[in-house]
């Protein structure tokens, strides 16, 4: 996602922003399988380029939203990863394609099953594993 000046990571996430039905930034990290520092991290740079802000809810509730500029780039986003699926298929053929999304869609899991187990065999006084910022813990979409 170079070319749209975005880590892939920050294109899940507005992504997620985009796609989501959660009512508070909590519900966003939750959909995406990170914890809330994480988030918020993660949306700082986005803010900066005004393509997210944060509209307040019930209570001490914060959503963070697309900004019209941000969904102008999710656009963006879906034409590049449309465009990137189709040169993939037009360099490997249909099959050979196929088999790199089912292997990395492998991969995918297998590493989100290790971070799992490293976190299940955190210690207890706090510290936690760090879950990688762009995990996506939703059914595969490749």
């Amino acid at each position: 996602m170079a070319p749209l000046g975005l880590e892939l990571t920050q294109c899940q996430l507005l992504a997620a922003i985009a796609d989501s039905s959660a009512d508070s930034a909590s519900g966003i990290a939750r959909s995406l399988g990170i914890d809330r520092s994480t988030l918020a991290r993660n949306l700082k740079p986005l803010e900066a380029a005004g393509l997210v802000t944060r509209r307040k809810g019930d209570g001490r509730k914060v959503l963070p939203v697309l900004t019209s500029a941000g969904e102008r780039k999710v656009v963006d986003i879906h034409d590049t990863w449309q465009r990137a699926h189709a040169e993939l298929d037009d360099l490997l053929g249909a099959a050979g394609a196929d088999a790199v999304r089912a292997h990395m869609s492998a991969l995918r899991k297998a590493v989100h099953t290790l971070e799992d187990r490293a976190l299940a065999k955190t210690t207890s006084g706090g510290e936690r594993h760090p879950v990688s910022p762009g995990r996506d813990t939703r059914p595969d979409r490749t």
